[in-house]
């Protein structure tokens, strides 16, 4: 896209980094293709929302300013306080857009993934065979059709937990169905290993349903302004992971899920974005949980690798709707 003069935005409000847009551009004279040109590229290390301007002079000078959140999002700091801004990654090459992306993967490879070297394993998704109608039965029989296959990794997806029927109940409430699974995760991760596999499955820890024991003893954890009124998309509201409390309830269940059923591998989904979104307190600070959310994130991620060095985790937001070099820094592949 030819820049315009003054100043061009790129940006996320959607308390992450986005399917329509990603925290990361490049430049050139004009003249670049994929093989020649000088090129310069940058890319933002954050997994809320973010926001990229590029100013273009009348005297040609062009200059970029890279932040995570956007307009109306302040981290005020105290006496005393610290805070630690997302690493901006800048890149230059000669060869044109083909160099330049060749730099940053060899970035990415060297300094950012947790472990570039590794061959993913073989996936099957229990999903699209069984949608919500998960059990022990149906899951045992997919298993061993998977490891007929040649599979390596076998995961359950939605509807092994809490009252999962469906896409309106459940989320927060993070323990086995006992009608579907009688006897927990176990006897099917047990199986599943014996079959030659690893074993994972499907969470999606930032995300709580109104009808849910979890929402109705904590209705205070959603990302919510207290004068607006709660906008459900999916039938699902945002957990508030800039909160100390909901991330130790966060890595406590998902700690205690890894270590009683044998996981090797999380699908960690993201189905929605921010709607209305702040502390219920309200007031100036109300809105960084633009930032402070994923930085709660990370957070808890961080303490899950270094508690758990064996558990690998797979980015999902909708999809691809979360990728970015932090949220790369901490799972080991993308949906």
């Amino acid at each position: 896209t030819p820049l315009a003069f003054g100043e061009t935005t790129l940006t996320s409000r959607r308390g992450h980094t986005g399917h329509d847009a990603n925290p990361w551009l490049m430049l050139d004279a004009g003249q670049a293709d994929e093989e020649y040109g000088e090129v310069w590229a940058t890319a933002l290390a954050t997994s809320g929302s973010w926001r990229m301007t590029v100013q273009r002079t009348a005297a040609e000078r062009v200059g970029v300013v890279t932040s995570p959140g956007h307009e109306g999002v302040e981290i005020a700091l105290a006496p005393g306080q610290r805070h630690t801004s997302a690493v901006s990654v800048g890149v230059y090459d000669p060869d044109g857009f083909g160099g330049a992306s060749r730099a940053l993967h060899t970035y990415v490879r060297r300094h950012v993934l947790p472990h570039p070297d590794e061959v993913r394993p073989v996936l099957y998704n229990s999903w699209e065979a069984t949608s919500f109608a998960v059990s022990e039965a149906n899951q045992w029989d997919l298993a061993r059709r998977a490891a007929a296959l040649g599979v390596e990794l076998f995961v359950v997806d939605d509807g092994w937990f809490g009252e999962r029927l469906h896409d309106r109940a459940g989320l927060g409430d993070w323990v086995p169905n006992r009608l579907r699974f009688p006897h927990g995760l176990r006897p099917l991760a047990d199986e599943v290993h014996r079959l030659g596999m690893a074993f994972g499955v499907w969470v999606e820890p930032e995300m709580v349903n109104a009808d849910s024991h979890l929402y109705r003893q904590h209705p205070d954890w959603v990302l919510h302004l207290p004068d607006r009124r709660a906008t459900e998309l999916r039938h699902q509201l945002v957990l508030d992971f800039s909160r100390q409390d909901v991330r130790d309830w966060a890595y406590a269940w998902l700690r205690d899920l890894v270590h009683d059923n044998d996981v090797d591998f999380l699908k960690w989904d993201f189905n929605r974005s921010f709607t209305e979104a702040g502390t219920r307190t309200g007031g100036r600070d109300a809105r960084k949980v633009y930032v402070e959310h994923a930085e709660g994130l990370s957070r808890v991620l961080d303490r899950l690798r270094n508690d758990i060095p064996h558990l690998r985790i797979e980015a999902c937001a909708g999809g691809g709707g979360r990728v970015d070099l932090s949220i790369l820094e901490r799972t080991d592949q993308v949906w």
